[in-house]
């Protein structure tokens, strides 16, 4: 119970000290703009919506102070909203489009350092609005006369449509609420997005590493199509030869599609029956081997009944064998004669 007499006594002490200390005498401070078009003395100074204070004065400041030549502006802050701490911004604000511009104050930590009276806003702790003239100035002629048509478009389209803005705006936070929700999914995604650009880079590494390749390539297809192009005529020719010919095969054959199909079914059985009779035939034809001299000779003497004589001009010759069938056959005495 004495401790919390004593802090309230601490602080009535304060607050008679400090009314004490800023009743009699206003509490000022100058801040540095660097601009302040606009703003006048008497304009307000506001602190959370509520009036604190007035603008003494405004001024240039001095090519060599803190500002740099930018706008000097004197702030009168009443007793109850003083002392104001270090970490203090002041804003120049438009009251509506036609009304007088105030300045805003938004207060520092109250744990931080007490700016004196007669202290300094420096420049990095203000701000200055943006005058639409100024932004326009930063456009061409051209450019500045569509955007006027923009502006007056824009109010003419949304006159008398107030409640469907309205309309428009409430549902703007769940708008921006499922927009959220879209780039959320979008950010969990992000490490496959990365993978994948990843992966397009490897494969751009791999075509280009596979450049030569494809270039090598590209002009063997072209050395083919130069040799293609100087033999065109004896290609064409080639073409139309063969075309001839399967027509000419095509007109033999036709009407004798049923006898070849015919052919083509029995050709299995026909090659293995000449097979057969090849593998028989390899005795005889051992047998014959060696008169054939004699048998081709006969044959040429034998186109005429009257061109085979033998030595002795007889036409023909005879040497009768004959066998009992139980004598051993004796193979020189079978031997061809060679053609004598």
């Amino acid at each position: 119970m004495k401790l919390v007499a004593a802090i309230i006594a601490a602080g009535a002490l304060l607050t008679g000290l400090a009314t004490t200390l800023f009743g009699n005498h206003p509490y000022t401070i100058t801040a540095y703009f660097l601009s302040a078009e606009g703003l006048t003395p008497q304009n307000d100074v506001v602190i959370n919506g509520s009036r604190v204070g007035k603008v003494v004065s405004v001024g240039i400041a001095p090519d060599a102070g803190p500002s740099l030549g930018g706008a000097q502006v004197v702030l009168e802050v009443d007793g109850r909203a003083a002392p104001l701490h270090r970490g203090t911004r002041a804003t120049v604000r438009p009251k509506g489009l036609l009304g007088n511009p105030f300045v805003e104050l938004t207060p520092g930590s109250p744990g931080s350092e007490v700016i004196a009276s007669g202290g300094t806003l420096p420049l990095q702790d203000t701000a200055s609005p943006v005058d639409l003239d100024q932004v326009m100035d930063l456009f061409d002629p051209q450019t500045r006369a569509r955007i006027q048509t923009l502006t007056r478009e824009g109010g003419a389209s949304l006159a008398n449509r107030g409640s469907d803005l309205n309309t428009f705006l409430a549902a703007l936070p769940a708008i921006m609420q499922d927009t959220a929700a879209v780039t959320g999914k979008i950010a969990q995604q992000d490490q496959q997005l990365s993978a994948l650009d990843v992966e397009f880079d490897r494969i751009a590494q791999m075509m280009v590493s596979e450049d030569q390749a494809f270039r090598r390539d590209l002009s063997n297809g072209a050395s083919l199509l130069d040799v293609t192009a100087a033999h065109e005529a004896k290609l064409k020719a080639e073409l139309v030869y063969a075309d001839n010919v399967l027509a000419q095969l095509a007109a033999g054959l036709k009407g004798h599609e049923r006898d070849l199909n015919q052919m083509l079914r029995a050709m299995p059985s026909l090659l293995d029956e000449l097979q057969a009779l090849s593998d028989h035939s390899a005795t005889s034809l051992a047998v014959l081997d060696p008169c054939m001299a004699d048998i081709v000779q006969t044959l040429a003497e034998m186109r005429s009944a009257q061109a085979y004589r033998d030595a002795t001009g007889n036409l023909l010759r005879v040497h009768p064998y004959i066998f009992t069938g139980t004598e051993p056959v004796n193979p020189a005495r079978l031997a061809c004669s060679g053609g004598q």
